[in-house]
């Protein structure tokens, strides 16, 4: 059996960008530092100049370990290396100039006028501010709605939850797709749109976890460990979902400890610190329903996978198709029955939910590598989430 892991050669693909212009990337593909140096000098017709990854000097021994479709950043000699917040806020100071200038004239005036009259208004103001914030409607609030055609703060939130959801699974079907394995085997090519299609059910089934952003969603966040048991079932192949399906899913209770606002009922959202942390360290916040700044603002504030998708869920997914396909007994360790089917929902739990995802400042988002690895591993049909799996198609069916 072929191996479709193990490429000819060394080849891999980089995104490559300026230090001031990041939203304009060219691939570039090398097998070796001095390759890349050299393809850059004659892309961009520049010579002196350092590359970073992830804020890092990327040395020969260095390039050795960057994944394939890693983001590079050309860091020319006397320019300082700009971080993604860096980058952020500069966009956003040119922007929105008058907000920074009314910022500075307001801390100007308030430090040199002290007296009560003052201090009364600024409390006033405050207080009308607050009012704004509880304020959901267009009528209400019009400022917030610049540009935006939605009738509701809470609508324009649950659609920028989906958003980013959607997000994780259209990457998560561009990784498995492109790959080799799924290209060269048709075996391999079924499994993978088999576990994509039941991703696609579970995600219509809870709105792509719209709740999210919402606020006025019932169940508020708590801490959710890695550690918690599944309790769960998925399901077949990808269909027309119809609302008797959804009811179905949700009725289940499937990923009910999931379905969750982060926020609290004014719309507060706190960072929730590092992947290796239990709180913000910076005691960041933010309430994007508190004004329109507030909103665009609230772009800084990333949902972190604990367990990275890149660096071990794809490759574990990739990995254990593979075995599936290799056609060797697989036995089950804890049941001594042969292995015959990936772990969906923990692949599922882990990509998609707040089991594994963490919203966190962009100072809080260590994209550095994670020491965790996935807990999805390949099951015989006597395993509690495979048969938890058999349930729910025959409920559904």
């Amino acid at each position: 059996m072929f191996n479709f892991f193990k490429n000819k050669t060394d080849l891999k693909g980089f995104k490559v960008c300026s230090n001031t212009e990041r939203n304009k990337k060219y691939g570039i593909a090398a097998d070796s530092l001095k390759s890349l140096t050299q393809k850059i000098k004659d892309k961009f017709n520049i010579d002196n100049f350092d590359l970073f990854f992830d804020g890092m000097l990327i040395s020969d021994e260095f390039f050795k370990t960057l994944p394939n479709n890693s983001q590079i950043v050309i860091v020319k000699n006397g320019e300082e290396y700009k971080t993604d917040f860096d980058v952020v806020l500069e966009f956003f100071r040119k922007s929105h100039q008058e907000i920074f200038h009314a910022r500075d004239l307001i801390k100007d005036f308030l430090k040199n006028n002290q007296n009560q009259d003052i201090i009364k208004a600024v409390i006033k103001l405050h207080d009308e501010i607050d009012e704004q914030t509880k304020y959901s409607s267009k009528e209400q609030h019009p400022e917030w709605f610049e540009k935006i055609e939605n009738k509701s703060k809470e609508e324009v939130m649950r659609m920028k939850a989906k958003d980013r959801i959607k997000g994780y699974f259209y990457k998560t079907k561009d990784e498995l797709t492109k790959s080799p394995l799924y290209r060269c085997n048709i075996q391999a090519r079924k499994i993978i749109e088999n576990l994509l299609n039941d991703f696609f059910l579970f995600l219509n089934g809870v709105e792509y976890f719209e709740c999210l952003f919402d606020r006025t969603h019932d169940k508020k966040f708590h801490i959710v460990t890695n550690d918690d048991e599944i309790d769960a079932k998925p399901f077949k192949k990808r269909r027309r979902i119809g609302s008797d399906t959804k009811q179905k899913i949700k009725e289940s209770n499937i990923f009910e400890d999931c379905r969750v606002a982060l926020c609290n009922d004014l719309g507060v959202f706190n960072c929730h610190g590092a992947y290796t942390t239990d709180r913000c360290g910076y005691e960041h916040k933010i309430n994007p329903y508190s004004s329109r700044e507030s909103l665009i603002l609230f772009q800084i504030f990333n949902l972190d996978h604990q367990i990275e998708i890149s660096r071990s869920i794809f490759p574990s997914i990739l990995k254990n198709v593979e075995k599936l396909c290799e056609g060797k007994e697989i036995i089950c360790e804890k049941h001594k029955k042969e292995c015959t089917e990936l772990s969906t929902l923990t692949y599922f739990f882990e990509i998609f939910t707040i089991r594994n995802l963490k919203l966190v400042h962009i100072i809080c988002h260590d994209k550095g590598s994670h020491d965790l690895n996935t807990k999805a591993k390949l099951l015989c049909s006597d395993c509690k989430e495979a048969k938890m799996i058999r349930k729910l198609n025959i409920k559904i069916s």
